[in-house]
């Protein structure tokens, strides 16, 4: 069990996208029951085989969610937040 484990009700982050690879597991990891994070449009669709991994064991255990179509930023980019709950209590 991670020493930052169980430290924080829940999250919510806006990182710098480039470090999303990083943010995203050292939140959840820290979390004790949600994380919410700001993502670029294409995180998911265009994620490398390992991301898709990750996310689909979130997702296949009910914790992923996305908030999507929302309005589109001062640069042109579309973004979204991702939800994901500690467990299925979590979601409630």
């Amino acid at each position: 069990m991670s020493r930052l484990s169980g430290g924080i009700d829940c999250i919510v982050s806006s990182p710098d996208f480039r470090f999303m690879d990083l943010a995203l597991p050292v939140t959840v990891a820290a979390a004790k029951h949600a994380v919410c994070i700001h993502a670029p449009g294409e995180y998911v669709p265009n994620a490398p085989l390992a991301r898709q991994h990750v996310i689909n064991r979130w997702k296949a255990a009910g914790l992923w969610y996305e908030i999507m179509d929302l309005p589109k930023g001062p640069r042109g980019w579309g973004c979204y937040w991702i939800v994901i709950c500690k467990s299925l209590e979590s979601r409630y």
